[in-house]
């Protein structure tokens, strides 16, 4: 189980885990948001690849560690999941008493938590401490449906990334042709898609906005809007930005109702 194997379907994800690998700048914690169980996929790699004796920027497949972790018996990898209905901030504590304990065999402990969407505010609060003051050796990979299920503060202290079980490809073609018929679709639609888009990693952002200039090149009648695509895609380095403001501004000219 390689990281490279899923390049087709998440390249830039791809490239930013496996650069992190080679340099040896793992962060203490990831955040792997979208539907379906592809999040846990790539979290099962990235972790063979944290531990692979073999390659020093993905995993290798056939080594001991490797296997170990893909059989789930590595005594530094651990996958955490929702007791239950809700994730009990009891989960938690105990993952605070875990994190301190130095690795087994490794230079590294890898923590897997599922169905992170699942945290009530107290345990949100509990996993906030430990991404507060995590040893060097811990990396924690969360998985979520989406960002904004959890409070911000455990947001702002992971590399967020979101991925699908469906080529990103698809997933802009998709998008294409929704926005090519946003005239004939119904406010909801529009506000649906909207939503889809202003949550969109800033990298696929800017892929779908460049792709989405040569859609409209050529058609006087969208210089103003190519104008704010632009624009928009210029200011996505700033924080402050109100990404699904200007994304709804861009749809609704579109649209021909601005």
């Amino acid at each position: 189980m390689r990281l490279e194997e899923l390049r087709n379907i998440c390249p830039h994800v791809i490239d930013i885990l496996k650069k992190a690998l080679k340099a040896g700048r793992i962060s203490h914690a990831y955040m792997f948001y979208g539907e379906g169980d592809f999040k846990l996929d790539l979290a099962i790699r990235f972790a063979q690849a944290v531990f692979c004796d073999v390659v020093d920027d993905d995993a290798c497949g056939e080594c001991a560690s490797c296997k170990k972790v893909e059989a789930g018996i590595h005594p530094d990898f651990k996958i955490i999941q929702p007791e239950g209905v809700i994730f009990k901030i009891s989960q938690i504590r105990g993952l605070r008493g875990e994190i301190p304990l130095k690795p087994i065999e490794g230079d590294r402990r890898v923590f897997i938590l599922r169905n992170c969407e699942r945290m009530n505010l107290p345990s949100a609060n509990a996993l906030l401490k430990v991404l507060e003051e995590p040893p060097p050796w811990v990396v924690l990979l969360l998985l979520v449906s989406h960002p904004s299920t959890l409070p911000p503060t455990v947001v702002s202290r992971c590399q967020v990334f979101r991925v699908q079980g469906e080529s990103e490809g698809s997933i802009k073609k998709e998008l294409l042709s929704k926005i090519a018929n946003l005239r004939e679709a119904s406010w909801k639609e529009v506000y649906e898609l909207s939503s889809q888009i202003g949550s969109m990693d800033r990298m696929e952002l800017v892929s779908l906005l460049e792709t989405l200039v040569d859609f409209l090149s050529g058609r006087e009648e969208y210089l103003d809007v190519i104008d704010e695509i632009m624009s928009l895609k210029e200011g996505l380095s700033n924080r402050f930005l109100n990404v699904q403001m200007a994304v709804d501004r861009i749809l609704f000219k579109i649209k021909g109702e601005w």
